[in-house]
């Protein structure tokens, strides 16, 4: 595997990730957290929110470089969060037409908080 990747950045193929990407992140997340004995709940739990806060960012054209990433775009992402509608990208429930409100927007936004601050411990 290393002699491809020395290869295509020779060859001028591929240019090497930034190593504060969300995706390398992720890896050395889950790599941290399997060391620290971190069940696998807890670690699927903040995967799922780094997937929205990523879908987030692209769709919106901004960076997934976590060097990049400033209060701004986080304080935009957790309006995103309470703009959806229930269970929407929930992977058993169906999503409703109603926003999300009350408590339960609180304690998503909690738990895709907690699961992000995870990842730079």
């Amino acid at each position: 595997m290393l002699e491809r990747q020395i290869g295509e950045l020779l060859n001028g193929t591929e240019i090497a990730a930034s190593p504060t990407e969300l995706d390398r992140l992720a890896d050395f997340y889950v790599l941290a957290a399997r060391a620290d004995g971190n069940s696998d709940s807890t670690i699927a739990t903040t995967l799922s929110a780094l997937r929205t806060l990523q879908r987030f960012l692209r769709e919106n054209g901004l960076s997934t470089d976590a060097a990049l990433i400033r209060p701004h775009e986080m304080r935009r992402f957790i309006l995103y969060l309470r703009s959806l509608p229930r269970f929407s990208h929930h992977p058993c429930a169906h999503q409703q037409d109603s926003c999300l409100s009350g408590s339960y927007s609180e304690l998503l936004l909690a738990g895709h908080t907690r699961g992000l601050q995870s990842l730079g411990k």
